[in-house]
């Protein structure tokens, strides 16, 4: 079994690159700062992992509106808002399965769908978080 690790020192938003590999998912969500574990049986999210791995360890993750797992997923399945994960650790296993273990770091609204790869692309517009102020925070 492969096991590659990789430091998480501070990654800023501008280090978002502004297309991402899009890896659908069914039965669960990511949240910032949220660190989820995953196991990957398809090809096409094999090499997709294979590619983030090899660039910025990023990858962008949205909620199917398919609810079948092993099913293959469209643009036109999948919601428009989703998370840049970052990905904390991978390790291929020999039954052409890889485990993850992702972080969550920032909210993207999907611009567009790529073709031109096996797996889903798309480009993105980060979201920002806003802070809301006001009497009731002070009372906090």
């Amino acid at each position: 079994m492969d096991d590659i690790r990789h430091s998480t020192a501070a990654i800023s938003t501008n280090d978002i690159p502004g297309t991402l590999p899009i890896l659908p998912i069914v039965d669960t969500n990511l949240f910032p700062k949220m660190v989820l574990p995953l196991v990957l049986i398809q090809k096409e999210a094999i090499d997709l992992i294979d590619e983030a791995m090899a660039g910025s360890r990023m990858l962008g993750l949205i909620l199917s509106r398919k609810p079948e797992p092993g099913s293959k997923h469209r643009a036109e399945d999948l919601y428009r808002i989703g998370t840049v994960a970052m990905i904390l650790k991978m390790s291929k296993m020999e039954d052409e399965k890889a485990q993850l273990l992702i972080q969550g770091m920032n909210r993207f609204k999907t611009v567009q769908f790529l073709q031109g790869k096996p797996y889903l692309q798309a480009k993105i517009e980060v979201l920002t978080c806003k802070i809301r102020t006001g009497p009731w925070k002070t009372g906090l």
